[in-house]
């Protein structure tokens, strides 16, 4: 075909987890100056479905910036695994601070 364009898009991200997650990856990808795509199936957008096939999504993003986007995703990933839940005390348990009068 020839050289490869500037702006030619490569798949950084194919997984699961539907629109919430696509758009948590996309918007951190963006937030970094990357231009970022989301390909996913549109029936799970319609049907609000984020099981199987339906909730597979793929992300783009221009040739020369992918490996700086499959970075950012790798980190994201890693610090959504660092964060700790306690189970004791969930937050729709926690008492608020009383309104001053």
């Amino acid at each position: 075909m020839g050289e490869d364009h500037p702006s030619e898009l490569v798949s950084v991200y194919r997984g699961g987890g539907g629109l919430p997650r696509a758009e948590l990856l996309r918007s951190v990808i963006e937030g970094s100056g990357i231009t970022c795509f989301v390909r996913h199936a549109g029936a799970g957008a319609v049907y609000a479905v984020n099981v199987g096939a339906l909730a597979e999504f793929e992300l783009f993003v221009p040739k020369t910036e992918a490996a700086r986007a499959a970075e950012l995703i790798e980190g994201l990933d890693e610090d959504i695994e660092e964060i700790e839940i306690d189970e004791e005390h969930p937050y729709w348990e926690v008492e608020e601070d009383p309104q001053p009068e």
